[in-house]
């Protein structure tokens, strides 16, 4: 069972779209995953009443490497490259 702590909602995160604060987990990449640049672990979730998927937490400046944005695009180009 996911801790209640990690939940969107219990830092009062509603959805964007239709207001609803009930979220599923979908998937987790921990800090040092390949699709994971930042230096705290990334979730995606969904809103479980219009199935929006989501980022959460979204990571600050500060949490990425050499304070770049999360989607710089010298990383974007190398992701496409490698594949």
């Amino acid at each position: 069972m996911l801790n209640q702590v990690h939940v969107p909602s219990a830092h009062g995160v509603a959805c964007d779209l239709c207001g609803a604060s009930d979220f599923r987990l979908l998937y987790q990449w921990e800090v040092g995953d390949s699709w994971n640049p930042a230096s705290i672990p990334l979730k995606t979730w969904r809103c479980n009443s219009c199935q929006l998927v989501m980022l959460y937490p979204v990571p600050e400046e500060t949490d990425m490497p050499d304070g770049r944005e999360w989607w710089h695009s010298q990383r974007r180009c190398r992701r496409r490259n490698r594949w």
